[in-house]
């Protein structure tokens, strides 16, 4: 089973002793002036529209740190992501394996954002649970139970996963979840999987419509607002051809200012010129098949690139198993998961863009003439 946490104003509650602490037991040796940087601020509460007295906080990380408050933030998780490897070694929970070479997972951490993987049981859910309160205790961070769910594996008892949300007070994630932006969980049609991304765009391109914006105003909402809508599903999937054409189609359409009152709409110059970068005669925006397909590339580039993440130990037990990225053969089976069909359509890229020569030591580079959005 697997379990969605978050975290409950995550930065606002950073207890600095236990960050300090932290900081100590990794081997920091200047913990003294970094306590300096983050406790030097002063706080007032404004009252009817006035600032009452000011305050010293003895917690939080505020924006402009002189340190970045990400990075002592992610020491504060490292604590928790410590403690749940501690507990597998201890036995008190189980990870999951993709295949029985792969390395165990018990947990995925992203900033504030948290997944936990154990087995189906009673036992280890109440271990887990102690985990989380007792982190809870000792770094002051608040786990907003509320917002947070787990989900099962098909070949769970449909009764014991009622017993175990019901003991552990969490809800069952439904089918149209979200993490990071993209489907927890995916249906059979891609299209149904990915729609949600489009559909975000749209509501987007509604709101906007009846506000006068100049072609300016648009290019910078184009540029810096809708074409990353849905970049968390394309750094991972390769959407549907009909999906990538409709999300071009809105930006076009919003572009050239098509809307109730101008229903054909007027494209003085087609839009995949448009997409070209500006030293070219375009405008620089996205063309989402291309850049979905530079993401999907990107991530075949890492299979080669870095060995030593968990990223590659993973993809290669399962799939790879020593086999080199530019040499292997790209052709997929029907049984593989869309993720990995995918990144063998990345791998093929690669291999058809890519150019290497053996000197003194082995460089690759990617072909430069291509460009990437």
């Amino acid at each position: 089973m697997g379990i969605k946490i978050d975290m409950a104003k995550t930065f606002d509650r950073v207890d600095w002793d236990f960050l300090l602490a932290i900081m100590k037991k990794i081997g920091f040796n200047r913990c003294s002036l970094i306590h300096q940087c983050i406790s030097t601020t002063t706080s007032a509460v404004f009252v009817n529209g006035s600032p009452d007295k000011f305050f010293k906080p003895y917690r939080g990380l505020r924006q402009g740190d002189p340190l970045s408050p990400y990075l002592l933030f992610f020491l504060c998780m490292g604590a928790l992501s410590r403690t749940l490897s501690n507990a597998e070694d201890l036995g008190l929970i189980t990870g999951i394996k993709i295949c029985k070479t792969a390395p165990s997972i018990n947990h995925l951490l992203f900033a504030d954002d948290c997944m936990v993987f154990c087995k189906s049981n009673k036992m280890e859910s109440q271990n887990l649970m102690d985990i989380f309160h007792i982190f809870s205790k000792t770094s002051v961070q608040l786990i907003n139970f509320n917002k947070y769910g787990i989900f099962f594996s098909n070949n769970t008892d449909p009764n014991l996963s009622n017993i175990i949300s019901n003991n552990m007070g969490v809800q069952v994630l439904n089918l149209h979840d979200k993490y990071l932006g993209s489907p927890l969980f995916t249906h059979r049609s891609k299209i149904l999987s990915f729609r949600p991304g489009g559909d975000k765009l749209n509501q987007r391109w509604i709101s906007w419509k009846n506000i006068p914006l100049n072609p300016a105003s648009r290019h910078v909402l184009i540029s810096y607002v809708t074409s990353t809508t849905s970049i968390y599903q394309m750094d991972c999937f390769k959407l549907p051809k009909q999906t990538r054409k409709d999300l071009n189609k809105l930006q076009r359409d919003f572009f050239w200012g098509k809307s109730l009152k101008n229903p054909k709409g007027y494209y003085p110059k087609v839009w995949t010129a448009v997409c070209k970068p500006k030293d070219m005669g375009g405008l620089g925006f996205k063309n989402m098949e291309l850049f979905n397909s530079a993401m999907i590339t990107k991530i075949g580039w890492r299979l080669e690139r870095d060995k030593d993440s968990l990223w590659y130990q993973l993809m290669d037990a399962k799939h790879l198993i020593g086999r080199n990225v530019l040499n292997m053969d790209t052709k997929s089976k029907d049984d593989d998961s869309w993720i990995w069909k995918d990144i063998l359509e990345g791998i093929n890229n690669i291999q058809q863009y890519s150019s290497w020569r053996i000197g003194n030591e082995k460089k690759i580079r990617f072909w430069e003439d291509i460009w990437i959005p």
